[in-house]
């Protein structure tokens, strides 16, 4: 039987295969400058727009692991360890929070990358 000493020291570990990553990281913009006429007045607009950047957020009750178990919607303190499968790599996007993480693919890479994932909760 497992005290409740042993059983706050647990820490859980999932491994889900073959996650495909499609997001891309917003860092790259351009800047524009347009000119517009309208009747006898003249209008210039200058800005910054961002390209590329579709973030990819994950939850985590939306991951199923290798034996087929969903894993559950809040992990305490997680890490995210990501391994490529390709030769394009992946990777998390900033830090993992208790529900969720954003990943994002190498932006070389013109499709989405396969990879293995390794959750593990490290509590508190």
């Amino acid at each position: 039987m497992i005290s409740g000493f042993d059983k706050s020291k647990v820490r859980r570990a999932w491994i889900v295969s073959d996650f495909s990553v499609w997001g891309m990281t917003g860092q790259d913009s351009v800047e524009y400058l347009a000119m517009e006429t309208v009747g006898t007045e003249m209008n210039v607009h200058f800005g910054s727009v961002s390209i590329g950047g579709t973030q990819q957020l994950v939850s985590f009750s939306s991951l199923c692991d290798l034996r087929g178990n969903s894993l559950p919607e809040e992990i305490d303190s997680p890490v995210v360890i990501v391994q490529p499968k390709s030769a394009q790599g992946a990777f998390i996007v900033g830090s993992a929070v208790s529900d969720s993480f954003i990943i994002a693919r190498d932006s070389d890479a013109s499709r989405p990358v396969p990879v293995d994932l390794l959750i593990m909760e490290m509590g508190s």
